[in-house]
């Protein structure tokens, strides 16, 4: 073996890496270390954003591009890299066509057999062709941005999340989620070899008893298939011949010691030879199989044998077309990068649970950016940016932007006023200049101004909308006081955020993001605000955005919460709105009181219409200053939430510097609604017992988290996840803090629905902040239990540099 070279897709660094088997030693073979792009030419000059699949014929190697939807080739005899097919500045699709014509959504794992490549493209669900001689892409099986787990015949079949690939003998075996799947390459036609595409679970057995955590990477020696199942950790053999599945549990490297695995991500084979990408031990196994299979469960982690390669690198690999003296081919992708990561970005493994990182805030001067995220997989987590403001050590604001998809368009409430301002920002995270045109409009939704930005590649541009690039022209002589509505459109897709600041009666500086709303819905279900508080020092106020260019109207009803009987809820008031197009209304409900009254909000659209989307502002206000606002987006209706939650000191008692998570469920159904609660740490594992609750119909409660039956003795600092279950339930969370001086600071943590997973790798913070009295929290969290992602979180300056951020 000592002449065989294995080549290797580093995903979070944007290269191709080459790896003489026979040392063992790691080169670049094409790209620039954490220089991201889409370039052709030589392979220094060439770019590549997150290149996933490879594969090899020994002349060329084949990489698909998951970030920039390509497939791109590198010729090792002319070292030049050019695009085979797919668009790098195109936005995602599913065309079939010949070379820059087709379109792909995030294709992953890849094979050849030197006809076609065979391409997982994971985002569609489907498996495309594209032939070598013509750059002629076809739908293979399975159809564009349906899916499902069904066999069946071509177009009917259906892929759960297709991400790695191996063939023989006229069949294409792939890695569906939790299942083998098998596609006959002469027909398209699809069956399901062992295991189940959508249910993650740890069996040996029989074809159809058998389940996988989830499949990385897939290789066959022609009887068996092996399976790197990073769900169990653990390496399944697969009998071709009856689909019954094992778990190898014992490999021993070329010293004769075990190998004991930490999330493989891939594999390939050659001559009794079985090379294993270990991704939490970051290294290349090279080691021999024995014959120790059982049906138990995996084994526990112990410190790894000796390897083969680097043990910085982490690939996933595939089988050999070629005898063994020729090259090794490689199918997946790599998913953490050599040695420690640099300091600008942290690689993360979440296994069910959830990880929290803060940036230092050491630095005098303000130091902003955005971070995109790269996921290993098919699907994003969760995740937050906790954003806070400090000046002379006391805390005053806390904001949080959720990570969020890039966009084209969208619309944000506005307002400018001399205490209240809407400041934008713009995040470009691609490799071309972007044109971001905009329109603000008044209340009737009429035109004030419009305006164009040219935002170069990867720069990010921040302002108040009073402020260039943003402001009117001076002789237009708008009145900003007017303003209600900003809508954007940009030439290719972005990070959008905004942020509201207020100034309170201290002239101390709050501020809180608010939603970017999406245009053009047509879902006319009722919107729900899982929680308000009026009274007792609290205020609120629900704005409502009208997505559409026509006018919208309806009913928004307030209803009483927090019953602690049987009885159920009851409307506080309703008030009708109208929204002319492209605006948006602020509605104040009546009453005041000395005591604080919870409650949620239902917002019930006319017939026909679509319905608006908005956010419920909260301010708390004590001696006449007021020390905490912040937005509570609308949140959907569902059955599963997960939310990021955390305690430190004595909050009941009012100690400064202390925290405390508080948590509202809103019931919008007639019948009462019983509703499961259950802790998690941010490892996973549950941090105690599970609590049921009762809300009435058209009710609400509302909690700390130590409020709950069997969590009064939290302990005093943590940080988990609080899964919430229930039949037709909305959510909604905050985070409480005493700053240093004892005001109470409020800030929205919001939940995410289990039923709303993301399905996209496109995703980013589009804003945080370090430095100058600013410190940003980056908290990414499995959307829920038994969810695994591997990943990492990149930093960026606003001028489009990778920003040394050393997170803690």
């Amino acid at each position: 073996m000592s002449n065989s070279t294995a080549y290797l897709t580093d995903y979070a660094n944007s290269v191709i890496k080459q790896i003489p088997l026979g040392d063992g030693s790691t080169a670049v073979l094409a790209g620039q270390t954490g220089e991201f792009g889409s370039v052709d030419g030589t392979v220094v000059a060439a770019r590549f954003g997150q290149p996933a699949g490879i594969w090899s014929d020994g002349a060329t190697v084949y990489v698909a591009d998951a970030y920039f939807d390509t497939i791109r080739k590198i010729s090792l005899s002319t070292e030049q890299v050019t695009t085979l097919a797919g668009s790098a500045t195109a936005p995602s699709g599913s065309t079939d066509g010949i070379g820059s014509a087709a379109r792909f959504r995030s294709p992953l794992g890849m094979w050849g057999d030197g006809a076609y490549l065979y391409v997982c493209d994971s985002l569609n669900f489907t498996i495309r062709r594209v032939h070598l001689g013509l750059n002629q892409v076809t739908t293979l099986a399975g159809k564009a941005g349906n899916r499902g787990t069904m066999d069946g015949s071509k177009s009917r079949a259906r892929f759960y999340a297709p991400t790695s690939a191996w063939g023989t003998g006229g069949y294409l075996y792939v890695g569906d989620g939790s299942a083998v799947r098998k596609v006959t390459i002469a027909t398209g036609d699809v069956e399901t070899v062992s295991g189940d595409p959508a249910i993650s679970a740890y069996v040996d057995g029989s074809a159809s008893e058998a389940r996988f955590g989830f499949i990385t990477g897939i290789w066959g020696d022609g009887s068996s298939l092996f399976v790197a199942d990073s769900g169990n950790d653990a390496i399944r053999k697969v009998s071709l011949h009856t689909g019954s599945v094992t778990t190898v549990t014992s490999f021993v490297d070329g010293h004769g010691k075990q190998a004991v695995f930490d999330s493989p991500a891939g594999l390939t084979g050659s001559g009794g030879i079985m090379y294993i990408a270990d991704r939490n031990n970051q290294i290349i196994w090279k080691a021999q199989p024995v014959p120790v299979v059982t049906t138990g469960a995996p084994p526990a982690p112990t410190t790894p044998a000796t390897h083969a390669a680097n043990s910085g690198v982490t690939t996933t690999a595939a089988t050999p077309k070629t005898p063994p003296s020729a090259s090794l081919n490689t199918t997946s992708r790599v998913v953490r990068s050599s040695g420690l990561p640099p300091a600008s970005q942290f690689n993360f493994q979440l296994q069910g649970g959830g990880v929290s990182r803060t940036t230092p805030g050491v630095n005098e001067t303000v130091t902003t950016g955005y971070a995109p995220l790269t996921v290993g997989c098919c699907a994003t987590p969760a995740g937050l940016a906790l954003m806070s403001y400090r000046k002379g050590g006391i805390l005053l604001s806390e904001a949080t932007l959720p990570l969020s998809q890039v966009l084209r368009s969208g619309r944000v409430a506005v307002q400018m006023n001399d205490v209240v301002g809407t400041g934008l920002i713009a995040s470009n995270p691609n490799t071309d200049a972007v044109t971001l045109t905009f329109n603000v409009a008044d209340e009737n939704g009429e035109n004030l101004y419009s305006g164009t930005v040219y935002i170069p590649a990867r720069v990010q541009m921040s302002a108040m909308l009073n402020q260039s690039p943003f402001a009117p022209a001076a002789h237009a002589k708008v009145d900003l006081t007017k303003a209600r509505t900003f809508t954007f459109s940009s030439s290719a897709a972005i990070g959008m955020a905004a942020i509201r600041a207020f100034t309170n009666e201290h002239w101390d500086l709050l501020f809180t993001s608010v939603p970017i709303v999406p245009l053009g819905t047509t879902d006319s279900s009722p919107v729900v605000f899982a929680h308000f508080v009026t009274g007792g020092g609290w205020r609120a106020q629900l704005e409502l955005v009208n997505p559409s260019d026509n006018l919208v109207s309806g009913v928004a009803t307030f209803f009483n919460g927090n019953a602690r009987g049987v009885q159920n809820g009851t409307a506080r008031e309703q008030v009708a709105y109208n929204i002319p197009p492209r605006s948006a209304v602020t509605i104040q409900p009546t009453g005041t009181s000395s005591e604080a009254q919870p409650g949620w909000i239902s917002v019930t659209p006319s017939s026909g219409m679509p319905s608006p989307s908005g956010f419920v502002t909260l301010s708390f206000q004590m001696g006449g200053i007021t020390t905490a606002r912040t937005a509570i987006p609308a949140n959907p209706v569902g059955s599963s939430f997960r939310l990021f939650v955390e305690t430190s000191g004595n909050f009941d008692a009012g100690q400064p510097g202390s925290s405390e998570s508080a948590f509202a469920i809103s019931n919008p159904a007639d019948d009462s609604a019983t509703v499961a609660v259950q802790l998690f740490s941010l490892d996973g594992t549950p941090a105690g017992p599970q609590a049921s609750l009762i809300i009435p119909g058209h009710n609400h409660t509302a909690m700390f988290l130590n409020q709950l039956p069997g969590f009064d003795n939290l302990q005093t600092s943590f940080q988990g996840l609080l899964q919430i279950s229930g039949p037709s339930i909305s959510v909604a969370s905050l985070k409480l803090r005493y700053s240093e001086r004892g005001d109470l600071v409020v800030v929205t943590t919001p939940p995410v629905a289990a039923e709303s997973a993301a399905q996209f790798t496109k995703s980013l913070f589009p804003y945080f902040a370090d430095g100058g009295g600013f410190t940003t929290q980056f908290v990414l969290f499995s959307q829920a239990p038994g969810q695994d992602y591997t990943g990492t979180l990149s930093f960026v300056d606003s001028a489009g540099n990778p920003l040394p951020l050393p997170v803690r």
